[in-house]
């Protein structure tokens, strides 16, 4: 080791016990939780390889559709369905500035990859993370989607390219499906991407997200893509939140109270509720009162009814 790496190595050393000082805390290193929770990927048989979602163990067979925006970005490729433990390690990643996971899964998420035959070929692809606006990217202080991808760059050696930007618009998360469906197309070839949109022409592509929920946004990226000329032949997320499962769970909640169930079993990309982001979308009921006129109105009943 050169003097200069022994520096640089006790700059971050300081820097990383200052920040533990602040913050009051020291967060366990990321492989070290993976690794006690025992979880492990999921194997490829086990889930639909277009849309990621589960399969029956007594069917094996998907009912989603062929070829659609949804499933536009190819073979699907993912670690796990949206559930504990990976659940609440994304939203850590994402909300709470967790880079070291999202490296770890990302690496993961590459081996993943590596297994699966579709994606075997002479030319090695290319990794285009979903882009991030840079407003938000300022907020949480990351690119949740880029960090995985230097991840799965890390595992698999494919080179990341980045052709495309993110208009400002509105966040996902909490946004119902129908809400997901009617919105507009953020995605553009940004100023790098038509400077090299000749190397980007047929070449094969792979897009990394962190969560599918619907199918939209990776669709959109993987239409955008196709616009340059390149050849989406596949996604690589690290979970697939259950539209189906996630829709029982809201008749069964409907039936036993009689009310539709929280926002947040819905969409299993919303925020938590259970303190772990500060910003956190909380459903609340609250009793409408009569006011104005319907108020005098219901008043003007019940004198007369005591009369």
């Amino acid at each position: 080791m050169t003097p200069e790496q022994k520096g640089i190595g006790s700059v971050s050393t300081t820097v990383r016990r200052w920040e533990s000082a602040l913050v009051g805390h020291h967060r366990t290193p990321a492989d070290d939780v993976v690794r006690v929770s025992a979880w492990a990927p999921d194997d490829s048989a086990s889930y639909c390889p277009r849309c990621g979602g589960g399969l029956d163990w007594s069917i094996q067979t998907c009912a989603c559709s062929g070829r659609t925006l949804a499933t536009r970005h190819g073979t699907l490729v993912r670690l796990s369905s949206y559930q504990e433990p990976v659940s609440e390690w994304i939203r850590m990643m994402k909300y709470q500035s967790w880079v070291s996971m999202a490296k770890v899964l990302g690496e993961l998420l590459g081996k993943s990859i590596l297994q699966c035959s579709a994606f075997e070929h002479e030319e090695t692809p290319w990794l285009v993370p979903v882009p991030m606006p840079w407003s938000r990217r300022f907020v949480r202080g990351m690119d949740h989607a880029a960090l995985l991808c230097k991840g799965v760059a890390k595992t698999t050696g494919f080179q990341v390219f980045q052709p495309l930007k993110q208009i400002n618009g509105r966040i996902q998360s909490g946004a119902t499906v129908s809400q997901r469906s009617r919105k507009r197309d953020p995605f553009r070839v940004s100023l790098n991407g038509r400077m090299l949109k000749k190397r980007l022409k047929h070449r094969r592509v792979i897009v990394i997200d962190d969560v599918r929920t619907t199918g939209r946004t990776i669709g959109l990226v993987a239409r955008a893509l196709e616009g340059c000329g390149a050849v989406v032949i596949g996604a690589g997320v690290l979970a697939v939140a259950d539209m189906r499962e996630s829709a029982t769970k809201g008749v069964r909640s409907k039936l036993i109270t009689g009310r539709d169930s929280p926002q947040r079993e819905r969409n299993g990309e919303n925020l938590p509720s259970n303190g772990i982001v500060s910003n956190s979308r909380r459903q609340l009921e609250m009793d409408v009162k009569p006011s104005g006129m319907n108020g005098r109105v219901a008043m003007g009943k019940k004198s007369g009814d005591r009369e």
